[in-house]
């Protein structure tokens, strides 16, 4: 018997490299990459703030990869890669204004791919194949997406940095960077909530050789 009729790995692979295709072609206007777009996708929906190697984690690709890609879209004007005050050698990756203006579209594009996938899936159906998919990801020992969210939500932020995702229903939060010892002298970066992780609004005033952090506390949960 052809193995291939039997192989998971094979059926995943061929959806893979033809999602990525279609992808592609569909983003090829907004002048987002095919090694773009999947950074961009994880920052829209799992927020920014986080490290490069946090994304690489989460995308489940090599640093190197990963460096390239970031430096790419912070090329194109889509995001910021800003030092750790704390660590030089780590930085954070926060979208710019340019890179929030294509969450919509990116998203919209995203979902209509996944409607192609599952067109005439029952409600059942859809619930079914997803739960086995997350049970794929499980033996192989990756996280099922919400074990990712529900680790977010248990995080304040990474490395005593604070998150700069709030909790709440799509309102943008600033985060700002900036040369000045005053908050009204940095320079603001729209950042808005997708419920991922607790907190609100982080201001990060840097000069050559000080940084000051404040954090102002996000509504409770209900």
């Amino acid at each position: 018997m052809n193995s291939r009729l039997t192989s998971f790995s094979y059926r995943i692979a061929q959806l893979h490299r033809i999602i990525t295709l279609r992808l592609g072609e569909a983003l090829a206007p907004l002048g987002i990459g095919r090694s773009q777009y999947p950074f961009l996708a994880e920052l829209f929906l799992g927020g920014d703030g986080r490290s490069q190697e946090t994304l690489a984690g989460a995308l489940h690709l090599d640093k190197g990869a990963t460096a390239r890609a970031l430096a790419s879209l912070e090329a194109d004007g889509l995001v910021r890669r800003v030092v750790n005050p704390d660590d030089r050698r780590e930085r954070f990756v926060v979208l710019t204004a340019r890179g929030e203006a294509l969450r919509k579209p990116l998203i919209d594009r995203l979902r209509r791919a996944t409607e192609v996938i599952a067109a005439d899936f029952s409600d059942e159906e859809r619930h079914l194949t997803l739960g086995f998919l997350d049970r794929m990801l499980v033996n192989v020992g990756a996280e099922t997406p919400q074990q990712r969210d529900a680790r977010a939500d248990s995080l304040v932020g990474e490395y005593g940095v604070p998150s700069l995702i709030s909790q709440g229903s799509g309102t943008a939060h600033p985060t700002c960077f900036g040369k000045g010892q005053n908050d009204t002298d940095a320079e603001c970066i729209s950042s808005p909530s997708v419920g991922a992780a607790q907190g609100s609004v982080v201001k990060v005033a840097v000069t050559d050789t000080t940084a000051r952090e404040s954090r102002t506390k996000g509504a409770a949960h209900e």
